[in-house]
């Protein structure tokens, strides 16, 4: 594999993980960006990882569904994705 191919699955595999997520928790009406890297693909230590942020930000852009928003949870101003 070139190192663009390995790169390219790899940000595959993470979209579908997020889809997957996603689709299998209907439930969720808002979900923010450190919850979904957290639950959808397993990345602890996402503070500071701003490539991720970026990527994140970018499968949900895409994925059409969700809205990004910020909404205050326990006081406290929180970015994420609204389902619209």
């Amino acid at each position: 594999l070139s190192p663009s191919s390995a790169a390219s699955d790899v940000y595959k595999r993470q979209e579908e993980a997020i889809r997957e997520y996603l689709a299998g928790n209907p439930q969720i009406k808002f979900i923010s960006a450190r919850s979904l890297v957290e639950n959808a693909l397993d990345v602890k230590a996402f503070s500071g990882n701003i490539s991720l942020g970026r990527k994140v930000s970018y499968y949900m852009n895409n994925m059409g569904g969700w809205n990004k928003t910020i909404k205050k949870i326990n006081g406290v101003a929180t970015r994420g994705y609204e389902r619209g």
